[in-house]
């Protein structure tokens, strides 16, 4: 993976500096959305996942194979991750009703290159956008936000940076890569409006905490706003 990712910065670079201009268009977009896990880790049962808000900002370069088909590299920066919800309820000797519960929120911060292939198709005064490929991705750093509530509103909230690894102490692994595939609309004036998914395929639990082949993988959903030039 730490090869692979070298070279296809080097083959970007190398698009972007072909002699044939007409053939190369640049673009920059920002993201937003959800992120979440798909899992069979074991978890209490009382524990739950859910998504949480995903931004990020990317660049990519167009490079024109036919009027209507492109090749699309890119590199992005984006947060991904998931949150748990812990329920803990309980009466106390004089049958008082008590509720405890903990988010915590895991935002690792990758650097993602993707590789797409991108068909546009006229319509109206732009071009329906319509694509997909491979995504490689390393985490950078991130932070776990873990907050946690009472029913007598004794609220507290902890911040600490994610850690990346592969020991029983970390909470991510560094690699992770899958596919995505998008939808949009490009305006003729450059804008354009995309619906991307991304599931990945890379098992995100560090190697010395998967049991029984426990295994958890990143789902992204967002919707990118981009222009290109």
């Amino acid at each position: 993976m730490k090869k692979l990712l070298p070279l296809i910065l080097l083959f970007s670079i190398k698009l972007a500096t072909a002699q044939d201009t007409r053939m190369v268009k640049f673009g920059a977009k920002l993201v937003g959305g959800s992120s979440t896990v798909g899992s069979s880790y074991y978890l209490n049962p009382e524990t739950a996942i859910t998504s949480t808000n995903t931004l990020g900002a990317g660049f990519f370069i167009d490079y024109s194979i036919t009027d209507k088909f492109y090749l699309q590299p890119g590199i992005s920066v984006l947060n991904k991750g998931y949150a748990t919800i812990e329920l803990v309820a309980y009466l106390d000797g004089q049958n008082n009703y008590y509720a405890n519960s903990t988010v915590t929120y895991y935002k690792p911060v990758y650097i993602e290159i993707p590789v797409n292939a991108v068909l546009k198709l006229p319509l109206g005064k732009g071009n329906v956008r319509l694509g997909g490929g491979p995504y490689f991705a390393y985490a950078v750093g991130g932070k776990v936000k873990e907050v946690k509530m009472t029913t007598d509103n004794s609220d507290t909230v902890n911040k600490e940076k994610i850690k990346i690894g592969n020991s029983v102490s970390d909470d991510y692994t560094a690699i992770d890569y899958g596919l995505n595939f998008f939808v949009g609309y490009q305006f003729r004036k450059g804008f354009f409006l995309e619906f991307s998914v991304a599931p990945g395929l890379a098992n995100i639990i560090p190697k010395e905490q998967r049991m029984y082949d426990s295994k958890a993988i990143n789902a992204t959903a967002l919707l990118n706003l981009g222009f290109e030039f």
